[in-house]
């Protein structure tokens, strides 16, 4: 099974993808995820994504943060809030951004 919430991509019949087995309930069924499992499988791409955003960006920032919606964070850095949190948690830690009220910022 590969539920909504583990989708961050346009997806269509017949495409084939690399999914990661995420559980294997009792009823046989098999929870996939498109996202390796893991949090040093994932956090370095997480990390680049929001890098990369930002730097695309003509201002410099995000007017994201970790009180935007997961709804607006889905929609404009395709991964979850959790996993938007983590990386700009990492990316605060090694002073490249400065988190503000409304946005956050690359490191000038």
């Amino acid at each position: 099974m590969l539920f909504r919430s583990e989708v961050f991509q346009d997806l269509e019949e017949n495409m084939e993808v690399v999914g990661y087995i995420k559980q294997i309930r009792e009823d046989g069924k098999i929870d996939v995820s498109l996202r390796p499992q893991g949090f040093r499988n994932v956090i370095d791409s997480d990390v680049e994504k929001v890098l990369e955003k930002l730097k695309s960006s003509r201002e410099g920032f995000l007017l994201l943060t970790d009180k935007s919606s997961p709804d607006s964070i889905r929609f404009h850095m395709k991964m979850s809030k959790k996993a938007f949190k983590k990386a700009v948690g990492n990316l605060y830690r090694q002073k490249l951004i400065v988190i503000k009220e409304d946005r956050i910022e690359l490191v000038k």
